[in-house]
């Protein structure tokens, strides 16, 4: 039996959270982009320290949600897997780009800073979006991730102005190692960028997010 696949392209419903700002008074903007296994209105929690009445804070929730648990109590989402690779890539950051259209016009179309984060599978889904969406951020957080591996380093300053790193001493994702060899790849492109190891694992803690934040941020 030949069996030929098929693709189509489909409408669906999908959902992201922002924080109650004011869209006059907002002067940048932070996307939000949660890891494997998360949902977005939880992710944005972590940030109440950006919630200054001038930021505006849009966490978009991946498109692939299912059951975390074998009783089927706790959800999360996926915002890809290997199987069917490039078409999910491009749904996401045709979404993203979606997303971020409609958040320019709730601001009028000002020009304002566009931050983004990325956390665990998050970090590549950022990252591509910020390449393959063309849209550029002044600063890129990579939390718990690196660049993907089909991510155009050379043509970096494209996507963000400045890179900033975090992982945990113990992250099984992203090592202290593994970065140390990422670092290296960085300083051989020239890319401008700020690492930091916390003492953790794979994990976002709030009080860890606060301080990251303050450091290079704030």
């Amino acid at each position: 039996m030949n069996i030929n696949p098929n693709n189509i392209t489909v409408k669906r419903t999908a959902r992201y959270f922002i924080n109650g700002v004011d869209f006059e008074k907002a002067e940048t903007v932070w996307f939000l982009l949660h890891g494997y296994g998360q949902l977005a209105e939880n992710f944005i929690k972590k940030f109440q320290i950006l919630d200054d009445g001038k930021t505006l804070l849009a966490a978009p929730e991946a498109l692939s949600r299912f059951y975390t648990d074998d009783i089927f109590g706790k959800i999360g989402a996926s915002w890809m897997t290997r199987e069917e690779r490039e078409n999910e890539i491009e749904d996401y950051v045709n979404y993203l780009n979606d997303i971020y259209a409609g958040i320019k016009k709730l601001l009028n179309g000002r020009n304002v800073k566009l931050n983004v984060f990325g956390f665990s599978q998050g970090t590549a889904t950022a990252s591509r979006w910020l390449q393959r969406g063309n849209v550029k951020a002044e600063n890129l957080v990579l939390w718990g991730g690196f660049l993907p591996p089909d991510f155009e380093i050379e043509n970096w300053n494209a996507s963000f102005n400045s890179l900033f790193i975090v992982t945990g001493s113990r992250d099984g994702y992203l090592p202290p190692e593994k970065l140390a060899e990422g670092e290296k790849v960085l300083n051989e492109k020239g890319v401008k960028y700020s690492a930091k190891i916390f003492e953790g694992g794979h994990e976002m803690k709030e009080s860890v997010v606060n301080s990251v934040l303050k450091e290079f941020l704030l």
